[in-house]
């Protein structure tokens, strides 16, 4: 009897467009190296920003190949959790492509050394190319930046193939939040927010993240049934639910700074919540996220829920 062994796949453009393979095989195998480019900073004290002010980075890729960026890391000059109080949006000025169409929390976007931040889709960048890092120092004290984009430089890369790496882009789509009010008796009552999804490209949502709110939800006095807040997802476009009923925003959501008792503002280390299969949402779909708060205390402040994923480009 003979054995089956079974055939390669051929490669499809679509598997690199939709982030099944990191890579095409033919750029995959060509020389590559590690490398990180750091913001620049002639004394080594890093890009300071005064408390409530924004400072762009930029942060220039060399003429020497392309750069794959396959992880992000931020850190202040602060320490403790007063260092992750800061928003970050990113812009790739050289083909005018955005990462975010809103500022994105700090560990919703970036990691550190022992929380890493692994994009869910490794982002291509142009030889001479300069990323605009926008960061707004929201901490209460004046501290300084330092950031670090880690991938690997990728050599002999021909415009063919450049065309195709361009038809993905990393980016995440951000809900705000005003607040939320307390003891909420349905999502009706709670309050919700809509993402519109930018008509130049289809989005595949691959994680869920917000700091903000997990980080809000510790400590919260519970109300008849518990202190959660209640989530709902859907695309109202489509009229797809992505769940049956609502359920606790924190079995859904990730963050790259967690809960660590039932103290608010004490991080540990965290981690996205991935998708087992990511959402495809058409271009100009809506998503409609909603929430209702259990607990008897008001979320007063600010917060984000921080959709991630890619953009998918019919042609660049």
């Amino acid at each position: 009897m003979s054995k089956h062994i079974p055939t390669q796949q051929p490669f499809r453009e679509r598997d690199y467009v939709t982030g099944r393979v990191k890579l095409p095989p033919n750029v995959a195998a060509l020389p590559s190296q590690f490398f990180i480019y750091a913001n620049d900073s002639d004394n080594e004290l890093g890009v300071q920003v005064a408390s409530g002010a924004s400072v762009v980075i930029p942060i220039q890729v060399d003429d020497s190949a392309y750069f794959l960026v396959e992880a992000v890391h931020v850190i202040s000059s602060l320490q403790g959790i007063t260092q992750d109080k800061a928003t970050v949006q990113v812009t790739d000025t050289t083909t005018s492509r955005p990462w975010s169409d809103l500022p994105v929390p700090l560990r919703d976007f970036a990691g550190k050394g022992d929380s890493p931040k692994y994009l869910s889709d490794p982002q291509i960048l142009r030889p001479t190319g300069t990323l605009s890092v926008q960061i707004t120092n929201n901490s209460g004290s004046a501290c300084a930046f330092y950031v670090a984009l880690i991938g690997r430089k990728i050599y002999e890369v021909t415009e063919d193939m450049a065309s195709l790496l361009m038809r993905r882009s990393y980016f995440q789509y951000v809900a705000n939040f005003a607040g939320l009010a307390a003891s909420a008796t349905g999502l009706e009552a709670g309050s919700n927010a809509k993402v519109k999804v930018i008509n130049d490209s289809d989005f595949l949502i691959k994680r869920l993240l917000s700091q903000q709110l997990v980080n809000a939800i510790i400590g919260l006095t519970p109300g008849t049934l518990s202190a959660e807040v209640m989530m709902s997802l859907r695309d109202s476009n489509g009229d797809r639910n992505y769940m049956d009923n609502p359920f606790p925003a924190r079995l859904l959501l990730g963050s790259l700074a967690g809960e660590t008792s039932t103290l608010a503002n004490q991080w540990g280390n965290g981690s996205p919540m991935t998708l087992v299969k990511p959402i495809l949402v058409r271009r100009n779909s809506i998503i409609q996220v909603k929430l209702a708060n259990k607990s008897t205390d008001a979320i007063a402040t600010e917060f984000n829920i921080t959709l991630e994923g890619v953009k998918v480009y019919d042609q660049i």
